[in-house]
């Protein structure tokens, strides 16, 4: 008897999580065969899905790091703002078809607060 392991995609949507890591990541690229390291951004869902994407290493204008680090913390980074200094805080995750079609994290944002 084999037991088998299943695994279903989330659909696209937007999912109340935690972010959990912003960590290096390595891999080799199937096109260059040249290793790339990249930061992989975790968040883990309400319903116990996890979520994660990769970004560049770079904080500059218009990179994925920085719309994910911004909507983590509600504002733009300034120096000293770190990512790991944000573990465990609530957001809202935006789970969608990136620019190639793939489902991916896309945007966070902080949730609002309850009147």
């Amino acid at each position: 008897m084999t037991d088998e392991i299943s695994y279903s995609e989330p659909e696209a949507g937007i999912y109340p999580a935690v972010f959990t890591a912003c960590e290096p990541f390595s891999y080799v690229d199937s096109v260059t065969g040249e290793t790339e390291l990249r930061w992989r951004w975790g968040f883990y869902g309400d319903d116990d899905t996890e979520f994660d994407t990769l970004t560049s290493r770079t904080f500059r204008p218009g990179t994925n790091a920085l719309k994910l680090f911004t909507g983590i913390l509600g504002r733009a980074p300034v120096k000293g703002d770190k990512p790991a200094d944000s573990y465990g805080k609530p957001v809202l995750l935006v789970y969608g078809p990136n620019k190639g079609g793939k489902l991916t994290v896309t945007d966070v944002h902080l949730p609002k607060a309850a009147k």
